[in-house]
């Protein structure tokens, strides 16, 4: 259970910087 809900962290959180880096490229 901590295994899986580790992965969900870290699938989380590779989600949030793809979208920031999504947001930096459209802001120039």
């Amino acid at each position: 259970w901590l295994d899986n809900l580790d992965g969900h962290c870290i699938s989380f959180s590779v989600l949030l910087i793809k979208y920031f880096m999504q947001k930096k490229v459209l802001h120039g």
